[in-house]
C-alpha cells in the first residue's frame, strides 16, 4: 500500500499489563528514511512499543498505522515490510549462521541468486565472513546479535526495528552496525531503535 503519509503512525497508544501501565498515551510519527531513538530506562516501555508496531502484542487503546497498513487489521502485511530485531534474539543454535540465514531467506520467498547475494553481502558488511560456517551455539554474544540483525535485513524492510541493537557488540562492531542503520536510513527505510547509548 503506497501512502504518503509517515512510515508509522502511532496516536495515543496505551499499554497496561494488569495494574502496571507500561505505555500511557504516546504519540508517535516516523518519517521515510527517519532514524529515530527511543531512550529510557528498562521498564519504561520501549520493548513494548516496538512489539506492538511489529504487531506482536496488542495495545490497550489507540491506533498504529505502518506505510498505510492498520497493525491490527493487517498483520501480514506489517510483517512483510518490516525488520525486526528483539531485544533477546533466538536463534537456532543448532545450526550454522548460513544455514539459519539460508532458512529465514527461504521463510521470506526469497529467490535463490538474491537469496545468496544479500546474505553473502551482509555477512561481509557485518565482519562476519569465514564464520558464518560455524555453529551459532558457538558464537559470542555480540556474533549472534550480528546474526540477528541479518536476518531481520534480508527481505529489505521497509521499516526497521531495532530493540537494543548494540547489545554485546564490540566498539569496531557497533560501529558497522551504525553505518549499516545509516545507509538503510539514505535508501529511504525508517528506523526505530532503543538503546543506552546516545550517539548513534
Amino acid at each position: 500500500m503506497a501512502t504518503s503519509g509517515p512510515a508509522i503512525d502511532v496516536s495515543h497508544l496505551t499499554k497496561v499489563y494488569g495494574p502496571t501501565v507500561a505505555l500511557n498515551d504516546v504519540t508517535l510519527s516516523v518519517g521515510t528514511g527517519e532514524v529515530r531513538g527511543l531512550l529510557g530506562p528498562n521498564g519504561s516501555g520501549k520493548s513494548s512499543l516496538m512489539k506492538i508496531i511489529m504487531g506482536l502484542t496488542k495495545p490497550s487503546y489507540g491506533s498504529i498505522q505502518v506505510l498505510g497498513y492498520d497493525v491490527r487489521a493487517s498483520p501480514m502485511d506489517i510483517k512483510k515490510i518490516v525488520g525486526y530485531v528483539p531485544e533477546s534474539p533466538r536463534l537456532y543454535e543448532f545450526l550454522t549462521a548460513t544455514e539459519y540465514l539460508d532458512f529465514i531467506a527461504d521463510v521470506r520467498g526469497l529467490p535463490y541468486e538474491q537469496k545468496k547475494e544479500r546474505i553473502a553481502r551482509f555477512v561481509d558488511a557485518l565482519d562476519l565472513e569465514g564464520k558464518q560456517g560455524d555453529m551459532i551455539s558457538s558464537y559470542s554474544q555480540g556474533m549472534k546479535q550480528k546474526v540477528a540483525i541479518i536476518g531481520a535485513l534480508l527481505h529489505r524492510p521497509r521499516v526497521l526495528l531495532m530493540d537494543e541493537p548494540l547489545n554485546g557488540l564490540d566498539p569496531k562492531s557497533a560501529r558497522l552496525v551504525k553505518e549499516l542503520i545509516h545507509g538503510f536510513a539514505k535508501e529511504g527505510v525508517s528506523v526505530v531503535f532503543s538503546t543506552h547509548i546516545l550517539e548513534i
